[in-house]
């Protein structure tokens, strides 16, 4: 109904300068009105102008028609759909522009014109069969249609439900402009998208982002590349949107963030979200710092991702993220902070992989000379299949180190 609405300024705007074309026009036709009738009908054109139809239609109302020549006939007719369209009431409008029509008065320039107007009255009524006829006729008796021709045509058929008869004119309503209208682009990228043609709706992507900069357009454009498998591009997509400033929601930043970790490019995903935490655009839960982590984890900017998995750890329901973090102060070979975080992380308990943290929190305690903590941890590390066979080597070597 928003395109419809939009139709209805238009004619409103073009409308009333069609009527000083009749009365300019009558100039050439003395013999057409009568003074009287002149004067009248200047008057309503000045109402409609004010935007007073019910003044203007009075004035028509005293006007005898059946006096008039087809033009000046034709003209009356007009005014009357005008006024009436200007009240709201399409269906008299419909009526008073299809008798002006009919009445055979108008040169047929000036009817080819007006039945444009009718077209777009039926289609406020939501008639699309009457204004895909009036648009035929239209385009039978024009020699060179624009592009908004073509477009309100493709209306008519995309809101009956008939795609494939919208898909025509809505290519051609594109095709036929420089710049295509916004409106223009998006009826027939709607098309493509509804017959899944995503390799051309890329171009109507592309203009769309160029002259109509919009956030709905980047990701739809990065959506179709995905679906493409067109990864690079979907990620420049994005680089692009975050660039103009167009990504602020937490979801759009955190799938950015997981978009650079997955073209591995974990620096610039961490330099996005980090921002995004401490500008309050992406919230600080448990999820965000983790990823963060993993971030610098992956740039292998091991002390960077300590901070943040810190606060992951500490915000999460389980230990799996101390357990990660205790992995990092081993890679360190940080003995004493690895050890109070895998302690932690057993503590929270419901971890993913118990066997190979309480493995790890037995090294921990070795190289930390805690020799009976170290052989508590790797006995409990064999109750578990994964950790069975390290956790016995390393009970040797705790025991003969004892020894």
């Amino acid at each position: 109904m928003g395109s419809m609405r939009t139709c209805h300024r238009s004619v409103k705007r073009g409308v009333l300068a069609l009527f000083f074309l009749a009365l300019l026009a009558s100039a050439g036709h003395a013999q057409t009105f009568d003074k009287r009738t002149a004067k009248r009908l200047t008057a309503v054109v000045e109402l409609l102008v004010a935007e007073k139809p019910v003044e203007a239609r009075k004035i028509l109302d005293s006007i005898n028609i059946g006096r008039l020549k087809p033009f000046a006939e034709a003209t009356v007719f007009e005014m009357y759909a005008h006024a009436y369209a200007g009240e709201g009431a399409y269906k008299e409008a419909a009526k008073y522009f299809q008798q002006a029509l009919d009445s055979g008065g108008y040169e047929e320039d000036r009817q080819t014109r007006l039945r444009f107007n009718v077209a777009q009255i039926y289609m406020m009524l939501e008639e699309w069969d009457k204004a895909i006829a009036q648009l035929d006729i239209f385009f039978a008796e024009t020699e060179n249609p624009n592009s908004d021709a073509y477009y309100r045509l493709a209306i008519c058929y995309y809101q009956k439900g008939d795609l494939p008869g919208a898909l025509e004119p809505a290519r051609v309503a594109v095709d036929k402009a420089k710049v295509p209208k916004e409106s223009h682009l998006r009826l027939l990228l709607a098309l493509y998208m509804e017959d899944k043609r995503y390799e051309e709706s890329i171009p109507l992507l592309e203009q769309l982002v160029s002259h109509y900069p919009q956030k709905a357009y980047w990701m739809q454009l990065s959506a179709v590349y995905a679906e493409l498998e067109r990864d690079v591009d979907s990620l420049a997509a994005q680089q692009l949107a975050y660039r103009q400033g167009l990504l602020t929601k937490d979801k759009e930043l955190r799938r950015l963030t997981q978009m650079y970790l997955y073209h591995d490019l974990p620096w610039r995903g961490g330099m996005v979200l980090e921002k995004a935490i401490e500008e309050e655009t992406v919230e600080g839960d448990a999820d965000a710092w983790e990823l963060l982590g993993n971030s610098w984890l992956m740039a292998k900017e091991y002390s960077l991702a300590l901070a943040p998995l810190t606060r992951a750890a500490e915000i999460a329901e389980t230990g799996d993220i101390y357990a990660r973090l205790g992995r990092v102060y081993v890679q360190r070979e940080d003995w004493k902070n690895a050890t109070e975080v895998l302690e932690q992380a057993v503590e929270k308990g419901e971890l993913e992989d118990e066997g190979n943290t309480r493995l790890l929190l037995g090294v921990s305690y070795y190289y930390d000379d805690k020799l009976s903590a170290a052989r508590r941890e790797f006995v409990r590390a064999t109750k578990f299949e994964d950790s069975e066979r390290y956790g016995a080597q390393w009970i040797k070597v705790v025991d003969r180190d004892r020894e």
